[in-house]
């Protein structure tokens, strides 16, 4: 059976595409702007936490009232990572908590998951 150079190329070009292709979580979280789906391991800020906040981040963390802390644990590339990120009160968010966690922008606060996959 011969193949022919047309439908080669078509499968490496549909490949690549599918490769580029990155999620949007919920429909507002997009993987390519930082959003990954994490679990909160810890809540508040420890010495631990702010050390790992402030190498992460370049700065110390605010202190408002209305901002708390949590160490949210996410994999990528097969390897567990972690993250130091704030969240408001209003969030409701616990230990064990399915939350979004923006890994590029120190600013951002974690957002709880509602739709929640195995």
């Amino acid at each position: 059976m011969a193949y022919r150079p047309y439908w080669i190329v078509t499968l490496l070009a549909s490949a690549a595409l599918a490769g580029c292709a990155t999620p949007v979580y919920e429909g507002r979280f997009a993987w390519s702007d930082g959003w990954r789906t994490g679990v909160v391991e810890r809540i508040g800020l420890d010495e631990l936490a702010q050390r790992r906040y402030e190498w992460q981040c370049g700065f110390s963390p605010p202190r408002q009232p209305v901002e708390v802390f949590a160490v949210v644990r996410w994999r990528e590339v097969g390897r567990v990572r972690w993250r130091v990120a704030a969240y408001r009160e209003s969030a409701s968010i616990e230990l064990n908590s399915a939350v979004y966690v923006n890994v590029r922008n120190c600013e951002s606060f974690l957002h709880k998951r509602t739709n929640i996959q195995p």
